[in-house]
């Protein structure tokens, strides 16, 4: 009997052990299945990873080789560009000494434009300007006074002379040098340096008695654009009477404009033949009417000399 009971205890206890044996092989199963599943799903991802790694680099690859190209040919044509400027500044340092030797000539001497007509309408000598003065001042004092212009100029002590021979004159003709429109350029830039700002220049020299007396400085002009700036001065000032405001003339053009539009200009053909020729739509809508004009015209022609004569020159 207690055999049997024996036998009967370890056969249950052997079952329950295979029992629980086999529960925890299914458990470590179960687990190690779980934990394979969830390592492939991350090498997956990672292997996913990898692969947009390797198409980022291959792009990246791609682009700086691409870039490395771009940068050779670059310094290619840069090689080449510094060549070429080289090249370039051997032919500019040639030309620089023609240029000296060419301007060392030119400054040697005053040149005189050449006059191509004589008289009323004679050509403009552009190598000169006029200076004018009320009262009597000397070429010194008068070098004095635009000496702080010619230094904008940077001009040389031999840029320029005397045309006139008096010393003390209320006009003094001073000629710059230069060959070949040099005279010309240094003339011009002189006249510019004239106006500053929205007004001119204020140059005054002294006089053999101490005072001071203001300079006036022009450039060269014939008796017609005189007499054509005279014209349209006196033309200006009549229509300036009826339509105060806004009448102005610009007088070395020979024009005048009523509100920016053009109004009336001048021509002058001799010291006796003076005509006004008028803008017809401006004038008709101003109600200016012919017989109006001819009146102006008239009127101007008496205001600058009831015999018809020429106006005097100066210089």
């Amino acid at each position: 009997m207690l055999a049997r009971a024996l036998a009967a205890r370890d056969a249950r206890q052997n079952a329950h052990n295979d029992a629980r044996h086999n529960e925890l092989i299914g458990q470590f199963r179960r687990q190690v299945g779980e934990e394979l599943q969830r390592l492939e799903t991350e090498f997956r991802a990672q292997d996913a990873k990898y692969e947009a790694m390797e198409q980022h680099m291959a792009k990246l690859e791609a682009h700086n080789q691409e870039e490395l190209r771009t940068i050779k040919t670059g310094l290619h044509q840069t090689q080449n560009r510094c060549l070429a400027l080289e090249q370039e500044q051997e032919w500019f340092r040639t030309s620089i000494k023609v240029l000296k030797a060419a301007l060392a000539v030119a400054e040697g001497e005053a040149t005189r434009m050449p006059m191509l007509a004589e008289g009323y309408s004679r050509s403009i000598d552009t190598g000169i300007i006029k200076i004018r003065s009320e009262d009597k001042v000397s070429q010194r004092a008068v070098m004095e006074a635009i000496d702080e212009v010619l230094k904008e100029t940077r001009a040389d002590p031999n840029w320029t002379t005397f045309d006139t021979e008096d010393d003390l004159s209320k006009l003094h003709v001073l000629r710059f040098t230069g060959k070949d429109g040099l005279a010309e350029l240094r003339a011009k830039k002189f006249l510019l340096l004239q106006k500053q700002g929205k007004g001119w220049r204020k140059l005054k020299a002294k006089t053999p008695a101490e005072t001071t007396t203001e300079l006036y400085i022009g450039g060269d002009k014939n008796p017609k654009m005189v007499r054509t700036e005279i014209v349209t001065k006196k033309l200006t000032k009549i229509l300036e009477e009826p339509y105060p405001g806004k009448i102005y003339g610009k007088r070395h053009e020979g024009k005048v404009f009523a509100g920016w539009i053009p109004l009336a200009r001048v021509k002058v053909e001799a010291a006796d033949q003076i005509d006004i020729e008028w803008s017809i739509k401006q004038a008709d809508t101003m109600g200016i009417t012919i017989a109006q004009r001819s009146a102006i015209q008239r009127q101007v022609r008496e205001a600058l000399d009831p015999m018809g004569g020429e106006d005097t020159q100066w210089g």
